[in-house]
């Protein structure tokens, strides 16, 4: 399950760039070895030599961290600016509404020419 998660997280990080699946199916398999959805073998040592494939000095776990912690972040601050824009969009409405009244009560009183109601 873990060894699953990191293959995953490596190809999310770095994309599919490196060719390790089509590595892995040029060689001959031996003939009664189980295979997975995924398409690896089904014996431990193969699938410890795939992850292996995937071990990058490059990402550590402290560059890991942050990147985790500034998606989060970054999530934080979206979900901050989607909650402001949901309200103001709530109160357009009534904004409207209560322009609209205005612009009939002094129609009313005769305090606008017919000219700058229809504007």
């Amino acid at each position: 399950m873990f060894s699953e998660a990191r293959k995953e997280l490596s190809f999310s990080l770095f994309g599919s760039t490196q060719s390790s699946q089509s590595h892995i199916s040029s060689k001959k398999r031996k003939g009664n070895m189980s295979t997975d959805s995924k398409g690896l073998s089904g014996s431990p040592k193969r699938r410890r030599k795939f992850l292996r494939t995937f071990h990058n000095y490059a990402v550590s776990p402290r560059k890991l961290k942050k990147q985790v912690g500034d998606l989060r972040e970054e999530n934080k601050k979206l979900k901050q600016e989607l909650k402001v824009l949901k309200a103001q969009s709530k109160r357009l409405p009534d904004k409207v509404d209560h322009l609209k009244d205005v612009i009939k009560e002094l129609k009313d009183k005769n305090l606008i020419s017919e000219d700058a109601v229809n504007v």
